[in-house]
């Protein structure tokens, strides 16, 4: 439970910095909270762009935009595989269909088999009786 003195005496939620989204809450002078950063498409592709097209390092721009390189070289890998349909917002990744119906393929032939499996089983069982 909070202290009465530690309450918000600010909060200034979306506060905007290069296309990053955050909340901010000062409790006296002190950032108190800091919640999760969204980054828009614009920069990400900015970022990715810096890399495809102009052929930098990832530790370098990752290091100059202030995030972390696995989190650029995620993006990076967005978007050599989704090309301009990724960074669709939200957390909601892209599907590939052609990986999901192959994924659900797979599926399908392990529960047929475990279906045969199970058949033979129970046929056995009623010669054993």
């Amino acid at each position: 439970m909070l202290d009465t003195k530690l309450r918000p005496i600010l909060d200034f939620p979306q506060t905007s910095l290069h296309g990053v989204k955050t909340n901010v809450t000062l409790c006296k002078g002190v950032v108190f909270c800091m919640v999760r950063k969204k980054y828009d498409k614009a920069f990400k592709m900015a970022a990715v762009m810096q890399i495809i097209d102009e052929g930098k390092k990832v530790s370098h721009v990752a290091k100059t935009l202030g995030i972390l390189p696995t989190m650029l070289s995620r993006w990076v890998y967005e978007y050599q595989t989704h090309g301009d349909e990724a960074f669709s917002g939200n957390g909601k990744p892209i599907t590939n269909k052609d990986l999901e119906i192959k994924r659900l393929q797979k599926r399908l032939e392990e529960l047929e088999m475990e279906n045969e499996i199970l058949k033979k089983f129970q046929a056995f069982l009623k010669e054993a009786e």
